[in-house]
């Protein structure tokens, strides 16, 4: 499984979103704006997302912090490689 945080700098639910996944132990792929891609190339690939953080797993979208909190909590199947 494979998790993208999309993120901005000075976001501070972005820095949450990938504290929360170091802290779950889950590798993550931190992508920022400004230095891995452009708005407009954020914009053309997610044209309904309208804020930061954006959490995928594996392609799809989860959401934002709030959904990546449900997910984790949920106890979603997860890959154990890290324990």
């Amino acid at each position: 499984m494979s998790f993208v945080v999309y993120s901005k700098s000075d976001c501070h639910q972005c820095d949450a979103a990938k504290r929360l996944l170091v802290n779950a132990r889950q590798p993550f792929d931190d992508r920022r704006l400004g230095r891995d891609f452009t708005r407009a190339e954020f914009i053309g690939a997610f044209p309904f997302v309208k804020q930061f953080p954006l959490v995928t797993l594996d392609g799809m979208i989860v959401g934002g912090l709030s959904d990546l909190l449900s997910l984790l909590a949920s106890n979603y199947p997860h890959d154990d490689r890290t324990e």
